[in-house]
């Protein structure tokens, strides 16, 4: 009975002590769930999709609008076909005025793009 309740006070110290890294992580995630939908809807199976590697990058106007950058990542989802075609990276901007997202267009980078590779570069810092 001793070990479980030390049990149970460790997990409840833990757990307190990551509440305030929650909110950190936890910054951008409507803008990352808002691109993940944007970049689904550009796909040919949007129930497809398996986003992977997927992070906020923001840009110098973050914060001048709620939010302002790029939700980058892989994806990978089926062609036309039925197959999935492998991860490829992805870049979409988003911003956030008052409550409403706006996107701009999805980049979905095939292997071969390298000017696209390039933006991705630019745009999808860590």
């Amino acid at each position: 009975m001793l070990i479980k309740g030390m049990i149970v006070k460790k997990l409840l110290l833990v757990g307190i002590a990551c509440l305030p890294l929650t909110g950190c992580f936890g910054e951008y995630s409507e803008a990352i769930n808002y691109g993940e939908s944007q970049i689904k809807q550009s796909l040919k199976d949007p129930d497809s999709a398996k986003f992977n590697d997927v992070w906020f990058s923001p840009d110098a106007n973050n914060g001048k609008p709620k939010i302002s950058g790029y939700v980058c990542g892989r994806v990978n989802a089926k062609n036309a076909f039925g197959g999935y075609v492998g991860e490829a990276p992805f870049f979409i901007y988003v911003g956030q005025l008052a409550s409403d997202f706006f996107s701009g267009a999805p980049g979905i980078i095939q292997s071969d793009d390298e000017k696209s590779m390039k933006r991705f570069e630019q745009f999808c810092k860590r």
